[in-house]
């Protein structure tokens, strides 16, 4: 490859200690890099190692400098303060990079916006049972690590540029590990510096080989989190610094080992695992989340009633991070006089009054058949953008009335016990082109953060006012599904088509933005309630997700507003698959115990018992994809569409779920099916039901 004297000279530190066995192995892969030669230099940091690093290190063209206090951010913060490079490349002692490790890392470092540099980590010695499972479940993944929430990197493959620490400052010397996640958070809530991630650049790292080595690493990596979470905690629900909910996690976990025989076997049918695998896997996962707990418990019982953050060295505290905002302002309310709220924005002044007098009739009625409980207005009626059309015998309102119950009393939230008083409501006074919604929460799930909601007290109890500013963003996940039944829908319903699918589009894009919001205040997130408040913010993701998709996710929005412009069209509809399936692979998933809990539901609902199928969610998703993606414009693709229905039949092993047929009647089927168990909710009651509706 030609050598260009236009690339960055980089300093690349390592942190070591007690590292002679394997340092050599480090060493010489950087040495052996297809970099310019002149471009980089080496720096290793001697961290009161007991053996011989210091003097093999020393064996080297390389920088070795020494470190007195312990630990890995101390060792790199002292790393970086010698570097003399721009660009500032982390590696661990314990790493073997590849030839073109440096080279693919600073790939597109010619954008001075991009301030980080990630690249994959993969195990040095494959072959071993425990690195086969840390690879598996991509323990040490940078891609997942990234995809999370909140999203981190591992310092083991990394590049910053130097001016990065002069903003947001160096590694807090206070983390005993974990400080890699705390630099990364504050790098990305400074929004400052884009972040590139390149597969490509891959370094081998030797993962744990005894067990007992790889349990103390989850242990240490618990204590991380805590300090993490600890320090950050004004970022996290306020369970996530409670040893109480550590404690009930740690239950729940012990619990689940009632189900390793069956995990084994799933693992041997489902997964084809072999049998040593699919033994020793559940067990694995099990020590990795109770070590991690373990942790965790430790730490927050060592730094409980903290009296403030952890403070952060900086290499220039003159200089103070921006924020990102928008020139969208949300009118958010509390409290709202439904009498006087503009609900509707294409409306003429006698429906706005219809509207108002039927929803001050459900609250007062709601009010009456919950006592004490507070009556919330949500959905677009909330945000004002209620929408009506315009029939030739009657004018329709198209939004849906979306309330919810907060009750203090636990009984009134039971699932068949609301059914019974909501059968009640006085629904048939209302227009028949009107479906109301109404969800039944008890109030201690959103006081321990358990669930969350948004809208405003339009009748009951305003008590529950004092909690709202404090409740977290909704899980991206869940309004993902909701993205997904709209899509899979769309094609069944020609005439709606253009309104369905930019629906789709515009909630999916609402669903990665709640998932970047993911449990900040309520100041936060709110204004995603409202079509215009997605529209501005998806704008700030053209570097990610390509201006394509971004205008195609703003055109949407000004269709379903009646601003000018078509909507998407069903000769496109593998465009906007595609366009959901990219924002899909970003949106953080649930654990699988989730949907094994809502699955089990379903079936109870339908009258039907039995254990449900232990599917990930990512498997429902990979569902609802091929499903979307069978409707083509010259009809269905047979293929995808057996995709999807395999996956149905396997969601509802034992069930008959009717698909037989012609094509569209196996795609209503699978559709009625897949998209019921995403967008089930037990507390949550509609009527009257509309094509599509699985509540």
């Amino acid at each position: 490859m030609s050598q260009s004297n236009d690339r960055p000279f980089v300093s690349v530190v390592i942190p070591a200690h007690n590292e002679g066995g394997r340092i050599d192995a480090c060493l010489n892969a950087l040495l052996a890099q297809n970099y310019y030669a002149a471009g980089f230099e080496i720096i290793v940091v001697n961290n009161q190692s007991s053996d011989d690093t210091a003097s093999r290190a020393q064996g080297y063209p390389v920088t070795v400098i020494h470190e007195s206090r312990m630990g890995p951010a101390s060792a790199r913060n002292a790393g970086i303060q010698a570097a003399r490079g721009d660009i500032i490349a982390l590696v661990d002692a314990d790493c073997v990079p590849s030839d073109s490790w440096l080279r693919e890392l600073l790939a597109g470092i010619e954008d001075p916006e991009t301030g980080c540099f990630v690249g994959e980590i993969i195990p040095l010695h494959p072959a071993h049972t425990l690195a086969q499972y840390i690879h598996d479940r991509r323990l040490i993944c940078q891609m997942r690590l990234l995809m999370q929430a909140p999203p981190v990197a591992a310092t083991g493959n990394i590049a910053y540029r130097k001016t990065v620490f002069g903003t947001i400052g160096l590694f807090d010397n206070d983390f005993i590990t974990g400080e890699d996640n705390d630099l990364f958070w504050r790098l990305v809530k400074s929004d400052r510096f884009r972040i590139r991630y390149n597969p490509q650049a891959v370094v081998a790292h030797a993962h744990p080989s005894r067990l007992l080595l790889f349990a103390c690493r989850c242990f240490r990596e618990g204590i991380g989190l805590a300090r993490f979470r600890w320090k950050h905690r004004e970022d996290f629900p306020r369970r996530f610094t409670s040893r109480a909910f550590v404690l009930a996690d740690f239950l729940r976990t012990l619990a689940g080992l009632a189900l390793y025989p069956y995990r084994v076997l799933h693992g041997v049918r489902k997964h084809k695992y072999s049998l040593t695998k699919a033994v020793t896997y559940p067990l694995l996962d099990k020590i990795v989340s109770l070590t991690r707990l373990a942790g965790i418990w430790h730490e927050y019982t060592r730094i409980a009633r903290m009296p403030a953050p952890l403070t952060t060295p900086c290499m220039n505290n003159g200089r103070t991070p921006t924020t990102r905002s928008s020139t969208f302002i949300f009118d958010d309310q509390l409290v709202m006089d439904i009498h006087k709220a503009p609900l509707l924005w294409n409306a003429d002044s006698k429906m706005q009054e219809r509207v108002r007098d039927e929803l001050s009739l459900l609250g007062q009625s709601l009010n009456v058949l919950f006592p004490d409980s507070s009556i919330l207005l949500t959905g677009s009626l909330f945000a004002g953008e209620g929408q009506i059309s315009h029939e030739p015998n009657d004018t329709l309102l198209q939004s849906d009335y979306d309330l919810f119950v907060v009750t203090p009393h636990a009984r009134h939230a039971i699932p068949l016990l609301a059914r019974r008083k909501l059968d009640t409501l006085p629904i048939m006074k209302l227009s028949y082109s009107t479906r109301v919604t109404v969800g039944v929460i008890w109030t201690s799930l959103l006081v321990h953060r358990m669930t969350t909601l948004g809208g405003a007290v339009i009748a009951g109890n305003t008590n529950i006012c004092k909690l709202l500013p404090y409740l977290p963003a909704p899980r991206g996940f869940s309004t993902l599904l909701q993205a997904y039944r709209q899509l899979t829908m769309s094609p069944l319903f020609p005439d709606q088509y253009s309104a369905l699918c930019a629906r789709a589009l515009v909630r999916a894009a609402k669903a990665l933005l709640f998932s970047e919001k993911q449990d900040r205040p309520r100041r936060e997130w709110i204004g995603l309630s409202s079509i215009d408040g997605v529209r501005e913010e998806i704008k700030h993701w053209k570097p990610v997700l390509g201006a394509e998709l971004v205008e195609l996710i703003v055109k949407s929005a000004d269709y379903i507003l009646g601003r000018d412009g078509d909507g998407p069209q069903l000769r496109y509809h593998n465009r906007y698959c595609h366009g959901v399936r990219e924002i899909a692979s970003r949106v953080p998933l649930p654990h699988k115990d989730i949907l094994i809990i809502k699955q089990f539901l379903w079936r109870l609902q339908r009258g039907q018992t039995g254990l449900p199928c232990f599917a990930s969610a990512r498997y429902l998703i990979e569902g609802l994809q091929a499903l979307a993606e069978s409707w083509t414009g010259k009809g269905h693709d047979p293929v995808c569409l057996y995709s999807a229905m395999k996956i149905a039949q396997q969601l509802t092993t034992g069930l008959d779920i009717g698909m037989n047929g012609e094509l569209l009647d196996i795609y209503r089927s699978v559709q009625h099916t897949l998209a019921g168990i995403a967008c089930f909710n037990p507390h949550q009651f509609c009527y009257p039901r509309r094509p599509g509706d699985h509540s």
